[in-house]
């Protein structure tokens, strides 16, 4: 019960927490990533054939399970964002 009560009192403070994080990171690793787009693209090619074959596996294996539509699709979102 605690959780359903804090959930909407938090949720403005993650927000801001996500979007803040997202600020600093590129301010003080910005220069960087501009001067070694190489080094991004080689880390973000793998990270992203992971992300695609993890989803397409769980979407599959949902649908040879039988699973609806509705509970397959989020299932293979969920776990191919590493959540």
């Amino acid at each position: 019960m605690v959780q359903i009560a804090l959930s909407p009192r938090l949720k403005p403070v993650s927000i801001t927490a996500l979007l803040a994080t997202l600020i600093l990171l590129f301010a003080f690793q910005g220069q960087r990533i501009l001067e070694k787009p190489l080094d991004i693209l080689l880390i973000a090619i793998p990270l992203a054939l992971q992300t695609y074959f993890i989803f397409f596996l769980s979407w599959k294996g949902g649908r040879w399970l039988k699973l609806p539509y509705r509970t397959c699709a989020p299932a293979s979102m969920i776990g191919a964002s590493n959540f």
